[in-house]
C-alpha cells in the first residue's frame, strides 16, 4: 500500500503518461434537448410534432428564436405565388421567403410545427427538387426594425 500512495504523488514521468480522458457529453434518454448543431447536412425546411407549445425558428445568421404559439396573432400567406409568408406575434414579426412553402404554412396554421430552418449552403446540402425551402427568415421588432444577431426584441436599440 505504501508503494501505491508514493506512486500517486510521484512526479517522475507519470504526469505525461497519465492523461485525463476527455469529458463526454452525457444525456439521459428522456431529456428534451435540441442539439446545437445538426449532425447531418440534409436540409429539412421544417419538423413536425403534435401540439408543440413553441415554434423553434432557426435562422442561419441570427440565432434561434422560440416564440410561444400563444403569442402568434396572425399569419399572412400569398396562396397563388407561395413566395412569402409572415408570422405576426405580439412582440415581433417574422417574414419568411422561399419556395414550395404551402406545407409549412398549413402545419403552422394547425400548430403542428415544431421547428423551421432557414437554408444556408454552408450548413446544408440543397434539398431535392420540389421540396420546401426557406431562403430567408427576417425578424422585425414591434417597431418594424430588423433584429440583428442574437438581439433581444424587447430592448431598445
Amino acid at each position: 500500500m505504501k508503494y501505491e500512495i508514493s506512486r500517486l504523488w510521484s512526479t517522475k514521468g507519470t504526469r505525461d503518461q497519465a492523461r485525463t480522458p476527455e469529458p463526454q457529453e452525457q444525456r439521459r434518454e428522456d431529456e428534451k434537448v435540441a442539439p446545437l448543431h445538426m449532425g447531418d447536412r440534409v436540409y429539412k425546411a421544417f419538423e413536425v410534432k403534435d401540439n408543440p407549445k413553441r415554434l423553434h425558428i432557426r435562422t442561419a445568421l441570427q440565432g434561434s428564436f422560440y416564440p410561444s404559439y400563444h403569442y402568434l396573432r396572425d399569419m399572412r400567406f400569398g396562396h397563388d405565388l407561395e413566395s412569402i409568408f409572415t408570422l405576426i406575434y405580439t412582440f415581433m414579426t417574422v417574414e419568411i421567403t422561399g419556395v414550395h412553402r404551402a406545407p409549412i404554412v398549413h402545419a403552422i396554421d394547425s400548430e403542428d410545427r415544431k421547428r423551421i430552418h432557414e437554408f444556408h449552403s454552408r450548413l446544408y446540402d440543397p434539398p431535392a427538387r420540389g421540396e420546401p425551402i426557406i431562403e430567408r427568415i427576417r425578424i422585425l421588432s414591434e417597431e418594424g426594425e430588423e433584429i440583428g444577431p442574437l438581439a433581444n426584441p424587447h430592448q431598445p436599440h
